[in-house]
């Protein structure tokens, strides 16, 4: 085998955005992580100070929040306001205890802090359109109207301006609260993105792909001239340790966007490839679901699941 190396050659210019990031309240990610009470490493805020620096070393350009799984039952209202205020709720996407202590705005400073831009995702599983919404007023609506002056009140008076917004979160999936056909998501989809748009027009819509034919077409054929982005997700592993299967992941990664990038094409093949969606690939990892022993840990808030024991094949997985 030969490799010629022909700096003068241009394929394309790399896209700083697909080096974001993606954080959920699952596990210790936020709590005991991001965020935590406990821990004499935090500051005043409870901001994990070695987490932060850790993550400032990514240089993040964008990070997706507050889920995944966990924002089909999420409604942000609850987490936003004076901390000791905020209702401890049963949290049905990974089974804990939900205190509401890191919300919108502990969310937009953590932003701040790492340079990265807000991408939030909505909840359109047991969610409303008003909801949605009203949370796109009250993070980028500089009018005098209820929830921008609720931002105000708690103490933020300039606009986040949140460019990037997700309609919902793998609602394909009979996992996912709130689950629907992809008929019955586009329908609800236009809804809410319509509302949204009408706050701020400006906003990015992230459409909710599923990695299938089936439902990707609907989605595009239905909302394409409406979303910026399909998204797309993968999660891998060596279950079978198959070493040479696993290393051939990026050729797999490589048939999924291939695969998506011809539907949109397809589909939408009289519209300037400019002005088609473009593919949000947000959620991506090796992931084999690690799940401690329920008596070793058996309390909602501090219980250690989905905590990986990674070696370096799953390393060059994930550096692929």
């Amino acid at each position: 085998a030969e490799i010629k190396i022909d700096t003068d050659r241009i394929r394309g210019k790399v896209n700083r955005n697909i080096y974001g990031n993606f954080i959920e309240h699952l596990g210790r990610c936020i709590y005991g992580g991001i965020y935590d009470e406990e821990s004499p490493l935090s500051d005043k805020k409870n901001i994990r100070q070695d987490v932060l620096e850790a993550a400032k070393d990514l240089n993040i350009p964008h990070l997706r929040w507050p889920g995944g799984n966990f924002v089909s039952g999420y409604h942000w209202m609850d987490g936003i306001g004076p901390v000791e205020e905020r209702p401890n709720k049963q949290e049905l996407a990974w089974d804990t205890v939900e205190t509401n202590k890191f919300g919108t705005d502990e969310y937009m400073e953590y932003c701040e802090l790492l340079d990265a831009e807000p991408h939030l995702c909505v909840n359109m599983g047991n969610g409303t359109m008003e909801e949605a919404q009203s949370w796109v007023e009250y993070c980028n609506a500089d009018t005098d109207t209820k929830y921008a002056n609720l931002r105000r009140k708690y103490g933020q008076e300039e606009p986040y301006n949140v460019k990037y917004w997700g309609l919902g979160n793998e609602i394909y999936g009979e996992w996912q609260i709130g689950h629907k056909n992809v008929h019955d998501y586009v329908k609800a989809a236009k809804e809410f993105g319509k509302v949204m748009k009408r706050v701020d027009p400006s906003i990015k819509l992230i459409a909710c792909g599923a990695g299938t034919p089936e439902w990707d077409r609907v989605v595009v054929e239905e909302l394409g001239g409406l979303v910026d982005y399909i998204s797309t997700h993968m999660y891998v592993g060596n279950p079978d340790n198959d070493y040479y299967d696993y290393m051939a992941t990026s050729e797999k990664v490589e048939r999924r966007l291939e695969m998506l990038e011809g539907i949109i094409n397809s589909v939408m093949h009289d519209v300037a490839p400019s002005e088609r969606p473009k593919i949000a690939f947000d959620e991506w990892n090796v992931w084999y679901r690690t799940h401690p022993d329920p008596g070793e840990d058996p309390s909602y808030e501090t219980r250690h699941i989905l905590e990986e024991h990674y070696n370096q094949e799953d390393a060059l997985v994930v550096a692929m």
